[in-house]
């Protein structure tokens, strides 16, 4: 909430006295806010924040016209007691706020456009370019498949955007999207995660909800599934007390989920050693308990899941393996496949784990370490980016990292940003990158914007 005056109260009952140099855009502004009663705070949603504001409150704005002092942060002042304030230059609001205080006001506030920049072969692209897309809501989660992607807001609101085949946008279709869409008919969500051709979805109330290709039981719903177009419940697991899940991740053929009592399943085409020493897979049609004594008493922070290997990050900071081992995805110093979730070890506190389709990488201290196809079986630290890293994601060939604001490509170098402020997200999926930055008002320089 806006902070409090300090000031003496004002009495005042209409707008106060015109000053000489108060323009008339100004003047007629100021009399409309105060001929204006307040509104009644509107339902919070992903594109409108409503802050009820009393006399002598004081609202100050920065130089992006977010409100400071506020809970709801980088939002950005665009109506006054249901006038808009938009277009207002900032000396202009500021006098508005400075000359309107003395009556109450309600306040909308809008996320700030930010820009989502994708980086590589997204979509239809055949050959690597970079899209610019703006995003008029506030993103706080990003998950990519092959050629698609999934965008959480703040509010629980799920936008699908990219190619439609099987469903796996979740709109009803297999139409291909050039425009993050919502998808309407999901609850609040809590997480996002897409596979290949799929895409699962925790929601607030503990509910999962899958689409897109369901074959091998990926989707959770107990059926051999071909293309499912729309949001479906993914069913309870078998011979378990179900609690709701908080926790999902996804892979090429497979979804994992962790329940609010800790307990880790799995949906879909589990890779494994046979009682012969065979590499076999085993079909798991609805969620199946993962069981590992070593995960009894730890917390899952995090799952991600490539084409046939399986990660976990915990609260502690240890990271578990498991899943096939041919690539060395699995980082414990063979290629052998295992059954169940082992820690690798030789890694520090871990902060953030990712998994491309063959290999994986993790943030511990600053450092990225990665792992797999063409690269070492166990985790090697990368020493080509000599700065913090605070962030990582993996596409088929490439693993990128976030290092003072700038996203790099290892090891051959850094890209171009689309704006110059540091990504908020990074996320990758098939053969492109992504990452989701500020696009503030009073920028310079512009990029264009394909849709």
């Amino acid at each position: 909430m806006p902070r409090p005056s300090t000031s003496p109260r004002r009495h005042a009952t209409t707008s106060p006295r015109r000053h000489a140099t108060t323009s008339p855009r100004v003047q007629s502004t100021i009399d409309a806010i105060v001929a204006a009663p307040p509104l009644p705070l509107p339902p919070p949603t992903s594109t409108v924040l409503g802050v009820a504001c009393p006399p002598d409150m004081a609202i100050d704005v920065d130089g992006h016209r977010r409100v400071l002092s506020s809970s709801h942060g980088d939002s950005v002042l665009t109506h006054i007691n249901a006038v808009d304030v938009g277009t207002l230059s900032l000396r202009e609001l500021e006098a508005v706020l400075a000359r309107t205080r003395h009556v109450a006001r309600t306040l909308l506030l809008a996320p700030p456009t930010r820009v989502l920049t994708i980086h590589g072969c997204f979509g239809n692209d055949k050959a690597p370019t970079t899209t610019y897309v703006p995003v008029p809501v506030q993103v706080v989660d990003v998950s990519c498949g092959a050629h698609h992607l999934l965008l959480r807001t703040r509010c629980g609101d799920v936008f699908a955007y990219g190619r439609g085949e099987s469903g796996r946008l979740g709109l009803g279709d297999t139409m291909s999207q050039t425009t993050p869409t919502r998808i309407s008919t999901l609850p609040t969500a809590l997480g996002v995660a897409c596979g290949r051709d799929h895409s699962v979805v925790v929601c607030t109330d503990g509910r999962a909800f899958a689409f897109g290709w369901g074959e091998g039981g990926r989707l959770g719903l107990g059926i051999d599934a071909g293309d499912v177009l729309t949001p479906t419940r993914v069913l309870p697991a078998k011979d378990t007390t179900e609690d709701g899940y908080y926790v999902v991740g996804a892979g090429r053929e497979s979804t994992l989920l962790v329940s609010h009592s800790g307990q880790l399943f799995f949906c879909g085409v589990q890779h494994l050693v046979g009682e012969n020493g065979q590499e076999t897979t085993q079909l798991h049609l609805r969620p199946s308990p993962v069981t590992c004594a070593a995960l009894d008493k730890a917390v899952i922070a995090s799952v991600k899941a490539g084409d046939a290997h399986y990660m976990l990050l915990t609260t502690a900071g240890d990271v578990y393996t498991w899943g096939l081992g041919a690539s060395g995805a699995l980082g414990t110093g063979t290629y052998t496949t295992i059954n169940t979730p082992t820690r690798v070890v030789g890694l520090p506190k871990v902060t953030k784990i990712a998994a491309g389709p063959w290999q994986a990488a993790a943030v511990a201290k600053g450092a990225a370490y990665v792992w797999g196809d063409g690269l070492d079986c166990r985790p090697t630290q990368e020493s080509c980016v000599q700065a913090p890293i605070g962030d990582v994601a993996c596409t088929t060939t490439t693993t990128f990292v976030v290092a003072h604001g700038v996203v790099h490509a290892m090891p051959r170098g850094m890209l171009p940003p689309a704006l110059p402020s540091s990504p908020l997200l990074l996320a990758g999926g098939g053969d492109y990158v992504c990452y989701l930055q500020d696009s503030a008002r009073d920028e310079t320089t512009t990029q264009d914007v394909v849709g």
